[in-house]
């Protein structure tokens, strides 16, 4: 009599992708959702990334427009163009660089005000993080002028903490020291003019040696 064959054993790897089929059998309509939801997100980060390289054309366009006004000799449409790139894309780089300028104008026309009311709105900014050390320089130079030299001295040390170079950390230090100086408490203007006297590679030595001599003949000056 014949002997029935005997089927083979499936082999392990057999086993596997049968049962890998099986899964996706079973799961086809979850996997083509999960699969539509990558294209969708997909497409929603190329057109967010298009949008914003948009935006950032138009900021840089409205900038340069703003900034050949003022070279043209137009302050008060240049200061009208920077005030609305500066509301307009305030997220921007160039929205923050306007804001910057527009201050400046505010400042060389002593609204203090004004131009400090411009540098509080755009700290609001997203991209204020690479923007923060001259925000808070001008801040200090702002509350020097109206003489409220507590404020003038937290943000020019404000701005010196957050430079991130050391020469550009020297002169918001120096202009501190005056601050200080100007406020009465010599000795720690004395500390700072001493810090940046003994580096010979600081672009404030010459005048913190100056200052220091200054200092040192005060008291001398009043005997």
């Amino acid at each position: 009599m014949t002997k029935t064959k005997t089927p083979s054993a499936l082999a392990a790897d057999d086993l596997e992708f049968d049962n890998v089929i099986d899964t996706l059998s079973a799961h086809k309509r979850e996997i083509m959702i999960g699969g539509i939801v990558v294209v969708v997100l997909a497409g929603s980060l190329l057109l967010w990334r298009l949008s914003v390289t948009q935006k950032n054309d138009r900021a840089d366009r409205a900038l340069a427009d703003a900034t050949n006004a003022l070279y043209a000799g137009n302050r008060p449409l240049a200061a009208t163009e920077f005030q609305a790139l500066a509301d307009r894309y305030r997220d921007t780089a160039a929205g923050v660089e306007g804001a910057l300028i527009l201050t400046q104008l505010d400042f060389e026309d002593a609204r203090w005000a004004d131009g400090l009311k411009v540098l509080e709105a755009i700290k609001q900014s997203s991209v204020i993080d690479k923007f923060r050390a001259p925000v808070d320089g001008l801040m200090g130079g702002a509350y020097a002028d109206l003489k409220k030299y507590d404020e003038s001295v937290k943000h020019y040390q404000a701005a010196s903490d957050e430079s991130a170079y050391q020469s550009i950390k020297d002169i918001y230090q120096a202009d501190l020291a005056r601050i200080l100086a100007l406020a009465g408490k010599k000795d720690e203007a004395r500390k700072i003019w001493a810090d940046l006297a003994a580096r010979p590679d600081s672009p404030a030595v010459a005048e913190a040696k100056v200052r220091l001599g200054e200092l040192d003949a005060a008291p001398a000056g009043k005997n």
